[in-house]
């Protein structure tokens, strides 16, 4: 079961996982532009499907207890990396915060 609590937090089976690597526009106390678009991208990707998790293993954990994680959705047989596909929608902003395995100025330079 996922539930989505803006566009880079969700929750998965009662855990909750920060999009490594992105950050997205809040949602509370008030809105800002852009942040009911990426809830419901997340949403339109995440829902009802079948949702992978790689855990960063060197900073598994944010300092409010969220798992870190790049979020990997099944898209029909393969698998696509939500939190690079945010970026590419314009949906959300690198945040790279040190130690990370991951680098998300990579998955901009890999775009399609």
């Amino acid at each position: 079961m996922t539930q989505v609590i803006d566009g880079d937090t969700i929750v998965i089976d009662n855990k909750r996982v920060r999009l490594v690597g992105i950050d997205t526009p809040e949602l509370h106390p008030t809105p800002e532009p852009g942040a009911v678009e990426a809830k419901r991208f997340v949403e339109g990707l995440c829902l009802g499907k079948e949702v992978g998790l790689d855990v960063d293993d060197i900073r598994p954990k944010d300092k409010y207890g969220r798992t870190l994680a790049v979020v990997y959705i099944d898209a029909g047989g393969s698998w696509v990396n939500l939190n690079a596909e945010l970026l590419r929608m314009g949906l959300a902003e690198v945040l790279y915060i040190s130690p990370s395995e991951f680098n998300p100025y990579h998955w901009l330079e890999n775009r399609d």
